[in-house]
């Protein structure tokens, strides 16, 4: 049967609008699919962004706990105590954290907190790890009136070290055993013999640095004990090593102890020769403190060989030398801590 031409109109108009709807929807779907495309996308990005803003504050962290480390190894140093870390600074957040925040706190003086931090940090902290904690809550004990829990947790952390083949922990726990042994003038024959380890461990792992300065530990405690002959012998292998590797307050040091030794069996023009040494050396690198001492040596000599001309000139320039020394140290500590209360 045929069609008329106004059933096709109807036909062509239903047809049209059935195919808009659809169109309508399926374009709907696709708005909406994009839409949780875009939604899905958003918070995969949001994810990066905060994955890379953790990492970022991470890195910060591990930034700061290094300069207060390194801050506080400088401190330290002046007292011969070793900092020893290990692989704290690339431990766990659960070993990191608590570690930092003790690293802070020592740099405030807040040792009883610090020594909290770090063993907090202990309890989930592996092998050298622990060797680097415990030498740290010795650090903290470090101080008069608890040397022997200073003592206990060094030799902890030398136990340790040994069980972990940890030589360079090992070496740090021998040289604060050493140290508080030193201070304690009764015992040197036992301080002589933890450094005496102490140098082996270090010849062994190549730090010839600290080869030198052990050595010339021990050539100090040969010199109290009156065994000028030893203390020489160990001051002649430090300027030797010294020498060797370019560690010029090393070499200074060296001379200036020797100058020391020659001027206490009387060889006076001798000694005066290594006391101008080592002020040369002092002088070329910026050593004021050294460079001082050199001066009161020298004026000391003099003194005694009868020219009080040159020592008082040599007493006058060594003390202008200190008090420019403490000027600086006032105005560094007033521009970082403030001016002193009244």
């Amino acid at each position: 049967m045929p069609v008329r031409k106004s059933q096709k109109g109807k036909a062509y108009k239903k047809g049209k609008k059935t195919a808009t709807i659809t169109f309508n929807r399926v374009r709907t779907y696709i708005e909406l699919f994009l839409a949780i495309l875009a939604l899905i996308f958003g918070v995969l990005h949001y994810k990066e962004l905060c994955q890379v803003k953790n990492e970022l504050e991470e890195k910060a962290e591990v930034v700061e706990a290094k300069d207060d480390s390194d801050s506080l190894m400088r401190i330290y140093e002046r007292w011969n105590i070793a900092i020893y870390q290990d692989r704290l600074i690339s431990a766990l957040r659960s070993v990191f954290e608590p570690f930092a925040k003790g690293l802070k706190l020592m740099t405030q003086n807040r040792l009883n907190e610090a020594i909290v931090e770090f063993k907090q940090s202990m309890q989930e902290a592996k092998h050298r790890e622990l060797v680097a904690l415990y030498n740290l809550v010795g650090v903290c004990y470090h101080t008069p009136g608890t040397l022997d829990s200073a003592l206990e947790n060094f030799h902890t952390s030398r136990i340790l070290a040994k069980n972990f083949n940890d030589k360079e922990g090992e070496a740090a726990a021998l040289k604060n055993i050493s140290e508080i042994h030193r201070t304690r003038t009764d015992s040197l024959d036992t301080t002589i013999k933890y450094y005496q380890d102490l140098l082996k461990i270090e010849q062994e792992i190549g730090n010839r640095e600290e080869e030198a300065r052990t050595l010339s530990n021990l050539g100090a405690i040969f010199r109290s004990k009156g065994d000028l002959k030893s203390a020489r012998e160990y001051y002649e292998n430090v300027r030797k090593i010294s020498a060797e590797i370019s560690y010029k307050r090393g070499e200074a040091t060296a001379l200036g102890n020797l100058g020391i030794i020659f001027q206490a069996i009387g060889n006076l023009d001798t000694a005066l020769k290594y006391h101008e040494d080592a002020l040369q050396i002092n002088r070329e690198i910026g050593n004021k403190e050294g460079e001082a001492l050199d001066l009161v040596n020298l004026g000391l000599i003099y003194q005694e060989k009868g020219e009080n001309d040159k020592a008082l000139g040599h007493y006058q320039d060594a003390s202008q030398i200190f008090t420019q020394r403490e000027a600086q140290r006032e105005a560094e500590t007033k521009d970082k801590y403030g001016p002193a209360p009244r």
